[in-house]
């Protein structure tokens, strides 16, 4: 079912079958953080962020001068390629959907608790099933999504995964993640996202919905093993469970593309 682009239309969650990323979507409706669910009830939604304005300078390098005053007082010296690598995720970190709305402030905030790691061509940077609370940017090189073997997505510079277990929605990992070349990743824990959220809380608030909603994985099955939609209607119980097996949760964020126009996919999206 298409519809055309009106003032209303927001991104949703989503959730798709073996062939490329599904993905849950956030609704922005007047707010930042809004899930609209498929029977069309809508949470209540948050003020948006007020715009904050920095010095472009002084914000990216925020992080850095923080380390370097840190290895002062212990009587060290700041490490130049640390401080080199710092910026580097800052400023990537800036680019990605879940912060792009954030303070420009954050994301040297958030850069600190970070971690860079790289990986040999055929590292597995994550197992299925392993537990994780953890998103993964990749900075160079490509990762590989599988189940039991099945290729499902490949993750390019720029992009990342593991957005589920970073906000609680997953609590292990549902796909291996394997590296296909050399790769350097930036790690994102919940632990230190939730530090560097306490610092900033006008984003703290703004997440809170979002934690809210993915702690209770109320809907992880809908659209297939609950309320199956209408493509899946009338198939055998043991068929819903294999497709739902093979199905990817992720999470959208508001402004950014799930598909673009004249792009090849092999994807079924299941908005719930």
């Amino acid at each position: 079912r298409r519809t055309a682009s009106t003032q209303k239309q927001r991104e949703k969650k989503s959730r798709a079958p073996h062939g490329m990323a599904p993905r849950y979507s956030l609704a922005q409706g007047g707010g930042w953080l809004e899930e609209r669910r498929s029977r069309r009830q809508t949470l209540q939604p948050n003020q948006d962020l007020p715009a904050r304005r920095r010095s472009s300078i002084g914000a990216s390098t925020a992080a850095a001068a923080a380390m370097a005053a840190e290895m002062e007082q212990s009587g060290g010296q700041a490490d130049p390629e640390a401080m080199s690598n710092l910026l580097l995720v800052e400023g990537q970190l800036r680019k990605l959907p879940p912060f792009q709305r954030c303070a420009h402030d954050f994301a040297p905030t958030l850069a600190r608790f970070t971690q860079v790691q790289s990986h040999p061509t055929g590292s597995v940077v994550i197992a299925e099933g392993e537990p994780s609370e953890s998103m993964f940017i990749v900075l160079r090189g490509t990762l590989h999504c599988t189940i039991e073997g099945h290729s499902l997505m490949r993750i390019s510079a720029g992009e990342y995964v593991g957005e589920t277990n970073l906000f609680g929605l997953e609590a292990a990992s549902k796909v291996s993640v394997t590296s296909m070349s050399s790769t350097t990743l930036i790690e994102v824990n919940r632990r230190g996202f939730m530090e560097a959220l306490r610092s900033h809380p006008l984003e703290e608030a703004a997440f809170a919905p979002l934690f809210h909603m993915c702690r209770s994985r109320a809907r992880l099955s809908e659209g297939t093993l609950k309320n199956p939609c209408f493509m899946l209607q009338g198939l055998h119980e043991q068929a819903l469970q294999l497709v739902d097996h093979f199905v990817v949760e992720r999470i959208h964020f508001p402004g950014e593309t799930i598909v673009r126009e004249g792009e090849e996919t092999h994807a079924l999206y299941i908005v719930v």
